[in-house]
């Protein structure tokens, strides 16, 4: 039985030669996207029961018997169904082109991105490594982190009223804090223990 989900699978497509009992032959079909694309064999198929049309799922009983692959059948699916995937590669033609360009040529070109870079004859000085006292220089002179930098950051005051404002009691200060750091601060103190 064909089976189908979102449009993709087989499916039966074509009705042709119709009998006294209702019967008629098929052709079940390889789909993508709902457009037949292969012919696999041709049945004689009766349809057996009521079917269920629904948005998403469609389904339908058939008592079926293969017969020899109907060849104008196939030959008139082809002809109703061309129409529909040029206009389809029509209307791609752009993004395939931009595909080809990017992507599949790109990737058979001589510079491939597993390929070593040359090398160069001198390092260039952000190439070499500094030890840690020398890092923290250059990242100083880079952020210009100095002593008046951190004066008009006022990170002292911001943080005591951040601990004044916080909500916390003396207790859960003490919690939070050894009472080496407190040293004998209150919780209104300590903004100026900060100091």
């Amino acid at each position: 039985m064909p089976f189908r989900f979102n449009g993709c699978g087989t499916s039966y497509y074509g009705r042709r030669d119709v009998a006294d009992n209702g019967s008629y032959i098929t052709t079940l079909w390889i789909t993508g996207v709902w457009i037949p694309l292969l012919p696999l064999a041709s049945y004689r198929v009766l349809q057996v029961g009521q079917g269920t049309n629904i948005v998403v799922h469609s389904s339908q009983s058939y008592r079926a018997m293969r017969v020899p692959l109907c060849w104008q059948q196939v030959r008139n699916v082809y002809l109703c169904g061309s129409p529909i995937l040029i206009l389809a590669l029509y209307f791609a033609a752009p993004d395939i082109k931009n595909w080809w360009k990017e992507d599949v040529m790109k990737s058979g070109s001589s510079h491939s991105a597993l390929q070593p870079e040359p090398t160069q004859a001198e390092p260039l000085e952000a190439d070499l490594q500094l030890d840690s006292k020398d890092a923290a220089v250059s990242c100083g002179k880079l952020l210009k982190l100095n002593e008046t930098a951190f004066d008009k950051l006022d990170l002292r005051s911001r943080l005591s009223q951040l601990v004044g404002n916080c909500g916390f009691t003396d207790e859960e200060l003490k919690q939070l804090f050894s009472p080496k750091d407190l040293a004998g601060c209150g919780k209104t103190q300590f903004a100026a223990c900060l100091r």
